[in-house]
């Protein structure tokens, strides 16, 4: 009698480990779950956190930039396909693939408008719209495209050639004349430039802007 109690002592005994050890088990799962869940929200959060940041940040440079940029927001389009020309090598100098420009579309009339638009990060101005950001790539594709074209399709050759040689010499000394005569040759009426930015007046408006 008393080994079978013994028995069923042990059965209790060993019911009850087992029982302790499923709650111990099911205690750990929930609290890996929870950390887990918390993990989850902590990283949807700083997701959020980064695209309100983010997002803040580019309302913040169209609606509120400085007096400098004059309600100027970068155009993208033209910007984008003057990239696509220039071709990264290891020399100092980039290759440029001005001829492969569809004559079609970069007419006189769209070199000049982008002229126009590189000129607005460096010339005080009541007014500015749109704004292509003047890097040292992009005027040499324009010098270069501008020096292949034919005289009978590009009336102001010589202007835009002037113009873009000192630009690529790194001289704008005079680029609120410049930009004056490429808005004059789009018959402007408003936003006539006024003057020219000091150095820390175009990386204001560059970092507003681009």
């Amino acid at each position: 009698m008393n080994k079978i109690n013994e028995l069923e002592l042990e059965e209790l005994e060993n019911e009850q480990s087992i029982g302790h050890k499923e709650t111990r088990e099911n205690s750990q799962k929930r609290k890996r779950v929870k950390q887990i869940f918390k993990w989850v929200l902590l990283s949807i959060g700083i997701a959020a956190l980064i695209v309100a940041i983010f997002g803040g940040y580019k309302l913040y440079k169209v609606m509120y930039a400085n007096k400098y940029t004059d309600g100027a927001v970068e155009s993208k389009s033209e910007s984008e396909q003057l990239d696509y020309y220039v071709e990264p090598t290891n020399s100092p100098e980039p290759e440029i693939k001005a001829g492969m420009m569809p004559k079609d579309e970069w007419h006189q009339d769209k070199v000049i408008h982008t002229m126009h638009l590189m000129t607005h990060q460096k010339i005080i101005a009541d007014t500015k719209w749109g704004a292509v950001e003047m890097t040292p790539e992009r005027v040499a594709v324009l010098y270069k495209y501008v020096q292949d074209t034919d005289k009978n399709d590009f009336e102001h050759k010589d202007t835009l050639l002037a113009i873009l040689e000192k630009w690529k010499a790194g001289n704008f000394s005079s680029v609120d004349d410049d930009h004056n005569i490429l808005w004059g040759l789009h018959d402007g009426t408003k936003g006539e430039a006024t003057g020219i930015f000091t150095k820390e007046q175009e990386r204001d408006f560059v970092e507003r802007v681009f």
